[in-house]
């Protein structure tokens, strides 16, 4: 690829450049990114996760993808089929029906959660109309040198192919990482703040003023999570974080011990140990493929609470108890 030869450096980011005209924002042109033309000027978030419903590379991005194992063989798999009445009648009771099938083996692949940057260059008047020159990227980060570096090459073109709906940005979108380091790698830091509990109404308005919109439905989320985490011991400390337009919320249990997530995007909470504030500061798709014992990640499913207080209680050696394996999923 004759993009990426003339790239000398070992790191690259999936990029490209539009001229955007009046005349295309008032068309819905770019409504995949956005972009809106209002008040004689171009209004569009900075940062944001692409719509799963952009493509099937945005809906894996977002909540990930079952691959069918055909390559390698069958294995034996009983299935939960619901419960049966007795002799066909309720009123004597019922029993558990399961079955054993042969079955393909199948891997999970995890949502990267990769969001779409977007940075206004250039305003211009052409034709009598205004034309905004933008920058609009993935939020990665990628080594050539990696091994999965052409999957994830692969997989962000087309992720940034999807939001434009461009099928020219394959030839002009890989930039060295150091032609815009500042503006890519700054979405990816976590900047956080860490300060002693005060009282609950304080601290949650401190927590909700980091949020742009505060919905009646955020505000009863974090209210509970917040809740929940003091109702924890030890009494946490309290940590917000910000990268772009994603905001986190969490609790500090130990210097070694952090519980955070982030209830804009995604289902979960990430439990991370050792050096969580170096560990925070990576792509989801960097944590994810982390060794399980520098962090877990806990669905909110039935249970995730219970399984929090295990996991926390294991950790602090208030259980004696070793916890059940941690569903690493996106």
């Amino acid at each position: 690829m004759a993009a990426m030869a003339a790239i000398a450096g070992d790191e690259v980011v999936v990029a490209t450049v539009l001229k955007v005209s009046q005349a295309d924002l008032v068309r819905g042109r770019y409504r995949n990114l956005g972009l809106v033309f209002e008040d004689n000027s171009l209004v569009f978030e900075p940062n944001f996760v692409p719509n799963p419903a952009s493509g099937r590379y945005a809906k894996t991005n977002t909540v990930g993808k079952t691959v069918v194992r055909k390559d390698l063989p069958k294995v034996y798999k009983t299935i939960y089929m619901g419960e049966r009445p007795i002799f066909g009648d309720w009123s004597k009771g019922s029993f558990s029906l399961n079955q054993t099938r042969h079955v393909y083996q199948k891997d999970f692949k995890h949502p990267r959660h990769l969001s779409i940057a977007i940075e206004l260059l250039d305003t211009s008047e052409e034709n009598g109309e205004k034309v905004f020159t933008i920058t609009v990227s993935v939020d990665e980060v990628l080594s050539k040198s990696a091994s999965d570096f052409e999957e994830r090459l692969l997989f962000n073109l087309n992720v940034l192919q999807e939001a434009t709906y461009s099928s020219e940005v394959f030839t002009t979108n890989i930039f060295a990482a150091n032609a815009s380091a500042a503006d890519y790698l700054k979405t990816l830091n976590v900047a956080w703040e860490i300060f002693p509990p005060g009282e609950r109404d304080r601290d949650l308005e401190k927590i909700l003023s980091k949020y742009s919109k505060v919905t009646d439905d955020l505000k009863r989320q974090i209210q509970a999570r917040y809740d929940l985490l003091f109702s924890i011991k030890p009494t946490p400390e309290i940590i917000i974080g910000a990268s772009g337009v994603r905001k986190y919320f969490g609790a500090l249990f130990a210097p070694d011990l952090a519980v955070f997530e982030n209830l804009e995007y995604g289902n979960a909470l990430y439990i991370m140990y050792e050096n969580w504030t170096e560990l925070s500061k990576l792509s989801r798709t960097e944590v994810l493929n982390r060794p399980e014992r520098d962090y877990a990640r806990i669905e909110h499913k039935r249970g995730w609470e219970n399984r929090l207080k295990q996991v926390i209680a294991s950790k602090l050696g208030d259980d004696d108890t070793p916890p059940e394996p941690v569903a690493i999923a996106a």
